[in-house]
């Protein structure tokens, strides 16, 4: 498994992150849609640019199985949610599971984004462990990077081989196989369908393969969990 599983903890960890990607996130929405919060992270833009960010929200989860709880209920709920991380994170260690993995960044990115303005940064500051540990992650930046257009990006689309596919022995309990022409989405929100030719179906991902006339043969990797496949 990639670094960010520790060994002897891979499904603690990616239970967590799966948790923080779901429950977590969708209360995190909440706090943030509420119109005082809305109201100050909007401030500077005019009003048609605020409701057209709306309504694309609004659309991105439509379809999906994903919704946001009333935001009395996510309120109710918080201090339960932060008090189980602020035990864990109170009882040693500078990281969730003692060293850095994907849980941390699972966690930090929705935490991040209740940093932004000072309605809904309370939410993470009156925890002082989860603080410390937020500033600890977040610590670790961006990395290097360098810019990039769209126009270049497909360019080395285009010009790339895709990567060997993995090897693995595993029966698909739907019957998918290597060859069928299918479609994988979301199943939460942003249910947009992508289609392809499968390539490769394992325990933890599928592959499709794809080609159009700008970005060539290109192959999309998709999770297992979190996502449907159909028959095309």
């Amino acid at each position: 498994m990639p670094a960010f599983f520790p060994e002897g903890q891979e499904f603690a960890v990616a239970g967590l992150a799966a948790w923080a990607d779901s429950v977590l996130f969708l209360h995190a929405v909440s706090l943030v849609f509420q119109p005082e919060s809305m109201a100050v992270r909007f401030a500077r833009l005019p009003p048609d640019a605020a409701k057209a960010f709306v309504a694309d929200r609004a659309a991105l989860f439509n379809g999906g199985t994903a919704s946001r709880p009333p935001v009395e209920q996510v309120k109710h709920q918080w201090p339960t949610l932060m008090s189980r991380l602020e035990l864990q994170l109170s009882r040693g260690g500078n990281f969730l599971f003692g060293q850095p993995s994907i849980a941390d960044f699972s966690v930090a990115h929705t935490l991040w984004f209740l940093k932004q303005t000072p309605v809904t940064a309370p939410f993470v500051d009156d925890y002082t462990s989860v603080s410390a540990w937020l500033d600890r992650v977040l610590g670790f930046g961006h990395g290097a990077f360098t810019d990039l257009s769209s126009a270049d990006a497909i360019e080395i689309a285009r010009n790339a081989t895709p990567a060997p596919l993995p090897e693995e022995t595993f029966v698909d309990p739907n019957g998918f196989k290597a060859g069928d022409k299918v479609a994988v989405s979301a199943v939460d929100y942003g249910v947009e369908a992508v289609e392809g030719e499968l390539v490769f179906t394992g325990r933890e991902e599928l592959i499709l393969r794809r080609e159009d006339d700008r970005a060539g043969v290109v192959q999309v990797h998709f999770p297992r969990m979190g996502y449907r496949i159909e028959k095309r």
